[in-house]
């Protein structure tokens, strides 16, 4: 009995945890608040971030694949949001799918 209210504490903790390091109150929570983004510029990180896609092909089968080495950054100003940015390169040649014939169409230049 006592292993079980141990482990509802803990699960209990790790469920509000995240409020508690947010210092917010429940009602707070989901509400838009730009005074806590700074204006700056992010850089998009390359190892975790890719493009995942499906195709659909004439309603028989689907593809999918990623495109993966994305290189980007955001510039965001929560005063001015129309000043801020997206930019990201996509590198094609990192393209990945199922289908190594979609794979050569989809890198060849006439396509692009």
């Amino acid at each position: 009995m006592r292993n079980k209210r141990i482990m509802l504490g803990i699960f209990l903790s790790s469920l509000l945890s995240p409020l508690c390091a947010q210092e917010l109150s429940i009602s707070e929570i989901g509400k838009p608040e730009a005074f806590r983004v700074l204006p700056t510029t992010y850089q998009l990180d390359s190892d975790h971030s890719q493009i995942n896609f499906r195709v659909n092909h004439l309603g028989v089968s689907m593809y999918s694949g990623l495109i993966g080495h994305l290189v980007g950054s955001a510039s965001l100003y929560p005063d001015n949001l129309s000043a801020s940015s997206v930019v990201v390169e996509i590198p094609v040649d990192s393209l990945l799918s199922t289908n190594k014939a979609i794979d050569a169409y989809l890198k060849n230049r006439s396509f692009l």
